[in-house]
């Protein structure tokens, strides 16, 4: 049975996730507790328990400097004892007909470790969302803290081709690295997030304003984000469903990147 859950079963699908993912409630609060929708949910059960569990996020993504709307399919999660019995494909398949019956143009998401990049493609997504990474050695600690809503300004007006939040999504996925301890910082050239020692995301206009703001950070570290700076690799990160055929053509051009992707 595929459904919508009512707001009553929200501890028995805060108690799947935790066993699932093995998060402490005061994180999973962030999510029933905000920005949770019994309609963006979706169940499969046994014997009237919750077994397995999804849940549609809306979401952008911006390719060949176009945006389209879509969703997020965000802590798919099955009890190990109920695995391998097609729960999580017959939800994955509910949640494309839902995208299609809302008019969303795709459905992204980020495959928790590499052998489910193969499983997700099963179901017709393609690995055509990207990251760079690299290692950084700064120069000096020159950036100012700044408050999240600041960040989040900077994040809505990124103008290259990426996926991303707005609203309360967004709002939620910010509060979720404040949980894991990442604060925002700016300086002249940009903006970013760090926790002292890595960095999740740089946001700048060019390239070299990404590596100005990098230096000032004064992390020595990993870092993160839409530029292939100096040292940096491009890697998949993401995978994205679509049934728009605008989208599927600018996808052809474009790995649009992708950070903040709750995984």
């Amino acid at each position: 049975m595929y459904l919508y859950p009512e707001t009553s079963r929200v501890p028995a699908l805060e108690a799947l996730w935790q066993t699932v993912f093995g998060d402490e409630k005061d994180y999973t609060d962030l999510f029933f507790g905000g920005v949770w929708k019994n309609s963006h949910t979706l169940i499969a059960e046994e014997n009237g328990e919750i077994v397995s569990a999804l849940y549609l996020l809306q979401s952008l993504l911006r390719a060949d400097g176009e945006v389209f709307r879509g969703f997020y399919l965000y802590a798919a999660a099955t009890a190990p004892a109920c695995r391998r019995r097609g729960h999580m494909g017959r939800l994955i398949e509910e949640a494309k007909a839902f995208c299609t019956a809302n008019g969303g143009d795709f459905i992204a998401l980020l495959p928790a470790n590499a052998p489910l990049y193969d499983y997700y493609a099963a179901f017709g997504f393609g690995p055509v969302l990207s990251i760079c990474s690299g290692t950084i050695a700064c120069e000096d600690a020159s950036l100012r803290p700044v408050s999240m809503d600041r960040y989040a300004e900077a994040y809505r007006n990124a103008s290259f081709d990426r996926f991303f939040w707005e609203g309360e999504e967004l709002d939620y996925a910010l509060s979720c690295l404040s949980y894991c301890g990442f604060s925002a910082f700016e300086g002249k050239s940009g903006m970013l997030l760090s926790n002292g020692e890595s960095v999740k995301e740089v946001l700048a206009e060019t390239e070299e304003a990404a590596a100005e703001t990098l230096r000032q950070s004064g992390v020595h570290g990993p870092a993160e984000g839409p530029y292939l700076l100096p040292g940096f690799q491009k890697n998949r990160f993401g995978m994205a469903w679509t049934q728009n055929s605008r989208l599927s053509a600018a996808l052809q051009k474009t790995e649009p990147y992708m950070n903040l992707a709750l995984d």
